[in-house]
């Protein structure tokens, strides 16, 4: 096995000694809490802290997360809009641009094979100042 590589489950990793050749160490989540079976784990005092091992598997799950955040390709907020109706509002990153969409409740009036929500490409909105489209401004 390898440094940061499941033993049994997604709880417990077995991790290489790097002060000793061929030694492993057992690295384990249990009720909320880091164990290994170093002896510097089970000296006294160390129990409260983490050893090396603990600490490298820690920063192998988070190199995992970020990983996975990688195949992020967008956000979404709920939001209200003045009618009181709840949509979605945010933008998709598709191959480094950026497209701003809305997300409504689909109407299905009671046929199933319609979808429960429909995505649309946001358009900017035309801004108005006292009444006046300011895009009819000719300057």
């Amino acid at each position: 096995m390898f440094i940061g590589e499941a033993v049994t489950n997604q709880n417990m990793w077995k991790i290489k000694s790097k002060s000793r050749e061929g030694l492993e160490h057992i690295v384990e989540f249990k009720d909320n809490e880091w164990i290994c079976d170093c002896e510097y784990y089970n000296f006294k005092g160390w129990r409260r802290g983490t050893c090396n091992h603990i600490k490298e598997v820690q920063d192998l799950l988070n190199i995992k997360r970020e990983e996975k955040m990688d195949n992020k390709i967008g956000a979404l907020w709920l939001k209200q809009s003045k009618a009181g109706k709840t949509f979605m509002s945010g933008e998709l990153d598709m191959n480094g641009e950026k497209i701003k969409i809305v997300v409504f409740k689909n109407n299905k009036d009671g046929v199933e094979t319609r979808p429960d929500y429909q995505i649309f490409k946001s358009e900017e909105r035309e801004q108005k100042q006292e009444g006046i489209n300011l895009a009819d401004i000719p300057f």
